[in-house]
């Protein structure tokens, strides 16, 4: 699966990119909301990198509504919405925008 480089929250444009060493300190992933950037370290297998991502994505909702969130309730609600959406993938559809009317 390909990561989109980019994304939009509350009117910001976000960047997702594989960070360095120096740049995750040995976590697997970063959130730096001052910057708009998540970082993904480079050397999990699928699964891991997708309760990473998911888990980034949270903490930059997260710490943009300044939520104060602990870090067992970011990764509890990733590991939750990951199972959520794997074994019911039609509640997806259900958050697609609605079509514009002609």
């Amino acid at each position: 699966m390909q990561i989109p480089p980019t994304f939009k929250l509350f009117g910001q444009t976000w960047t997702i990119k594989t960070g360095t060493d120096k740049e995750i300190d040995g976590c697997l992933g970063m959130c730096y909301a001052s910057s708009n950037d998540i970082l993904i370290a480079p050397y999990q297998k699928y699964d891991a990198v997708m309760q990473t991502l998911l888990h980034e994505l949270l903490h930059s909702i997260e710490e943009k509504m300044h939520l104060e969130m602990t870090e067992r309730q970011i990764d509890c609600l990733s590991v939750g919405l990951i199972d959520l959406f794997r074994n019911n993938p039609e509640m997806l559809v259900v958050f697609e925008p609605e079509p514009l009317e002609d």
